[in-house]
């Protein structure tokens, strides 16, 4: 969806909000019609106060996850991993075979191990983003600004907003790491407490 300026209705300005592939290849079955930017950012603005207040207290919980016996288990079933790979490799040596796509799998098992220990950190790029901003001092919605926070943000005709913020990637791996997390009786921070 592309955002574009409709002019004023009763004083106030609109935006419009259309559908780029009826614009650009005349195919039916999209809608363009108009959405008040005067309802539309308030709510765009409280969802992200709302993730940056999320990925402040995820951050916050790092260290307390980091320290669980279930991190540990997790980092020591990469090792474990990359030891079963090594020995694979030991083997095909041995027996003469090429041992090109095990170097590869044993590539990617160590990145897999960095990308795990990297969600879990300071590092994570969605944390970087988020945790630095401060919620009670949310930016000006400048073009510049909107495209650093949104990958995009889905408006409905009722004025419902549906953000995807910059980084989801990161911010649903480590979801579904912290609901397993969870599971075996860590804390129960992202459900309850904020509700995200």
């Amino acid at each position: 969806m592309i955002c574009n300026v409709a002019g004023s209705k009763n004083g106030k300005e609109y935006a419009r909000i259309f559908c780029d592939s009826r614009c650009s290849r005349k195919t039916d079955g999209c809608e363009t019609y108009d959405v008040r930017q005067d309802e539309v950012i308030p709510k765009m603005k409280q969802a992200l106060a709302a993730e940056i207040s999320l990925a402040k207290h995820i951050c916050e919980a790092f260290p307390a996850v980091r320290e669980s016996g279930w991190f540990q288990s997790r980092l020591s079933q990469f090792d474990q991993n990359k030891l079963r790979v090594q020995a694979e490799i030991e083997m095909a040596a041995e027996n003469g075979d090429d041992a090109d796509s095990l170097y590869w799998k044993l590539k990617q098992v160590i990145a897999d191990k960095e990308h795990f220990e990297k969600l879990f950190s300071a590092d994570n790029p969605w944390i970087q983003r988020f945790a630095v901003m401060d919620a009670d001092a949310i930016p000006e919605f400048d073009c510049k600004t909107v495209k650093a926070i949104f990958q995009m943000v889905e408006v409905f005709r009722d004025g419902h907003i549906v953000p995807h913020f910059a980084e989801e990637d990161c911010k649903v791996q480590l979801r579904d790491y912290w609901t397993e997390f969870q599971a075996e009786g860590g804390i129960s921070l992202w459900e309850e407490e904020i509700g995200q």
